[in-house]
């Protein structure tokens, strides 16, 4: 294979692939808000202690969304270096990375001082957000060639 014919399969892919990793980022920010609403709506106070002396801290919808977006964007940065530098390996090192920190994203609420209604909503929002950018982001990942 020709350097050329190199760049220009390297150029239809990375095409090909941010169109549906955009919307991955996308529906995580989008299933955030969702649940941020919901929560709202059903009368969960969204206030959390993180314990740092500063007292309650009001979540807001604009903290839901950007959370939820860095999150996959930082998910999708670390599939495209894994692509780049273990194409062979990235997929599967990718998603145990993303299940793990999946895992431990969930007991994150746990951590802070709020109500139960607003721990569940938090534990529940890691979980969608984290679902959607692994299913997505995995999907759209490079199968391991060769």
């Amino acid at each position: 294979m020709t350097t050329n014919t190199r760049l220009a399969a390297t150029s239809s892919a990375t095409a090909s692939t941010w169109r549906p990793r955009l919307l991955t980022v996308l529906g995580a920010a989008a299933g955030a808000a969702v649940l941020f609403l919901a929560g709202k709506a059903v009368g969960v106070g969204l206030a959390v202690d993180q314990r740092d002396g500063k007292g309650p801290v009001d979540l807001a919808l604009g903290g839901f969304i950007g959370s939820a977006a860095g999150a996959a964007l930082l998910g999708w940065a670390l599939l495209a270096l894994l692509e780049r530098f273990a194409p062979a390996s990235a997929r599967k090192i990718w998603t145990a990375v993303a299940s793990v920190v999946l895992l431990a994203s969930v007991a994150l609420p746990f951590g802070v001082e709020a109500t139960s209604g607003t721990k569940i909503l938090l534990a529940l929002a890691h979980l969608a957000v984290g679902l959607v950018v692994l299913l997505g982001l995995r999907r759209d990942a490079h199968p391991a060639r060769g």
